[in-house]
């Protein structure tokens, strides 16, 4: 090699070394904001806990992106990461949650599952409106992993009809799901049993179902037959 060519390239390599290390202790390139956005079910504080993030502070060229996204996706409640860093000083974690959707009694306890029959967590109580599910056939159930119930049609369902309930934000709304018979599943909103019958047209008979609540009076005890979408939805009161 050329000596001049070779004295170039130490020098530029010497720079980029200065340049680094000055990026390094600068100030201007201190972690001054970390935002967390998309978490609803989980605080910023747990999402920090999660991640092994201190908090702001620290260089944000040696904040590793890779280990807290590898930490937060260990998480039952998190679908997806990605993480920004915004220069000079933000980094900006953007979360994608899996949604609780429903609770399954079991010895005691309630699973909390999202809409796709995945154990989320197992709790004594139950932290927010989701719908309680009953029909489900299973021996046992592994955190993180969907439901392996010996009924497998009644998990289909209630995976369908739980993202009918996202969908027209029913969540508050109906407090019980039952699938134990496939050819007459119930819901229940307040003292309302809702007759649906099969799964057979569960879209319009949910889109039914939340045009009759807007009208329907749900401290009276009675039935709600969607089940027939060729007639109109009729109402019992309860004698």
């Amino acid at each position: 090699m050329n000596p001049n060519r070779k004295y170039i390239a130490i020098t530029f390599i010497m720079i980029f070394f200065i340049l680094v290390f000055l990026a390094l202790i600068s100030p201007v390139f201190s972690v001054k904001e970390i935002q967390v956005l998309g978490n609803s079910q989980l605080s910023n504080s747990a999402i920090y806990e999660l991640g092994g993030i201190d908090g702001p502070g620290g260089n944000i060229f040696a904040f590793n992106s890779s280990s807290v996204r590898r930490k937060l996706l260990e998480s039952n409640y998190i679908r997806s990461v990605r993480i920004k860093k915004s220069l000079p000083s933000t980094i900006v974690i953007n979360i994608e949650e899996r949604k609780v959707r429903g609770y399954v009694p079991y010895m005691g306890r309630y699973l909390y599952i999202d809409m796709d029959g995945r154990v989320i967590d197992v709790k004594e109580t139950m932290d927010a409106p989701h719908p309680i599910v009953v029909g489900l056939k299973f021996d046992g159930f592994s955190t993180g992993e969907v439901i392996n119930v010996t009924n497998g049609y009644s998990l289909d369902y209630v995976v369908q009809i739980s993202k009918l309930i996202d969908a027209y934000d029913l969540d508050n709304r109906i407090f019980k799901l039952d699938v134990s018979r496939p050819e007459d599943i119930h819901l229940y909103v307040d003292k309302i049993d809702v007759m649906c019958g099969t799964i057979d047209d569960i879209y319009t008979k949910i889109a039914t179902l939340n045009e009759v609540l807007k009208q329907l009076d749900t401290n009276e005890a009675g039935t709600l037959d969607i089940s027939d979408t060729s007639n109109n939805p009729s109402f019992k009161l309860k004698t």
